[in-house]
């Protein structure tokens, strides 16, 4: 997520559409949504021996680069207002509100959800001749973005250290 100062003056010098489409889809999620199923491509067919039809990889190629899309166009828009109103909710003392929503900004949005993604297009693309196995995606979705949450638990301590040395509350 970088550098917290930093992502607040960005917010501040940039409109939300500018935020959303250069900080948060150019940089981040279209560049997961490009590499991560290229890597896996190359780490199953080469390692693996899978015989892969180009045409279905590149078809569930697009979906994870749509997929990405959106979750670029999600994230980019609630990481935005949080850090717009991350000044506001200081003064006010809200704490809580803080720390969740840093939570699911770094661990739900930007660590959970992408991977959760990312191993729903690997199980379709493993289970070929399932077209989509609703169960496992659902499952892999839960299991990601409940790590997402825990991760983003691990870092809680960054936005601690943060308002407690640029802020006297």
């Amino acid at each position: 997520m970088g550098d917290i100062e930093k992502i607040l003056k960005t917010v501040e010098n940039k409109t939300q559409k500018e935020f959303i489409l250069k900080e948060r889809i150019l940089k981040f999620f279209l560049i997961l949504g490009i590499i991560i199923p290229v890597i896996f491509y190359f780490i199953f067919t080469v390692f693996d021996n899978i015989s892969y039809e180009l045409n279905h990889f590149f078809f569930r190629y697009l979906i994870n680069i749509f997929a990405y899309l959106l979750l670029g166009i999600f994230e980019g828009k609630y990481e935005y207002n949080f850090w717009a109103k991350f000044r506001n909710l200081l003064r006010k003392k809200e704490m809580k509100k803080i720390y969740r929503n840093y939570i699911y900004i770094v661990g739900v949005f930007s660590w959970g959800l992408p991977i959760g993604i990312t191993f729903i297009i690997i199980e379709w693309d493993l289970n070929a001749e399932v077209l989509f196995n609703f169960g496992v995606s659902i499952l892999n979705l839960i299991i990601w973005t409940a790590g997402g949450y825990f991760y983003g638990h691990l870092y809680k301590s960054k936005i601690k250290n943060y308002i407690k040395n640029n802020y006297k509350l």
